[in-house]
């Protein structure tokens, strides 16, 4: 997943030579939010940037949009608008969820962070 490796650690007896099987499924997610002109009492737009690749599965995907810590109810596509009221520290990330249409145990998710601070 894009350059990263992975170590799988532990003890092998010679029995587990038998039947041995090893499975390790994920995705590479690969997401960024930008925003627009951070002004106080207009709406800002963010943007969701969802690089994800996906293999030959078929996924479905959404996204949830949390301003501060809390879920904005609705808020469920690749841009969001909000209007700040007050000037300071800010934080507006967006859940990334991909569920397997072929195997739907099998969820995938990520929250990408847009942290930034609005001054007068």
């Amino acid at each position: 997943c894009g350059g990263v490796s992975l170590s799988v650690k532990g003890s092998i007896e010679p029995s587990d030579y038998t039947l041995g099987n090893i499975e390790i499924s994920g995705l590479c997610f690969v997401g960024s939010i930008s925003h627009g002109e951070l002004i106080i009492g207009s709406p800002i737009t963010f943007t969701l940037d969802d690089q994800t690749v996906v293999g030959e599965s078929t996924y479905n995907i959404s996204y949830q949009w949390f301003v501060d810590g809390n879920i904005i109810n609705g808020a469920n596509g690749t841009t969001y608008n909000h209007e700040f009221s007050t000037y300071g520290p800010k934080e507006v990330s967006c859940l990334m969820v991909y569920q397997d249409t072929m195997n739907t145990e099998k969820v995938y998710s990520k929250t990408v962070k847009d942290v930034f601070t609005i001054t007068p």
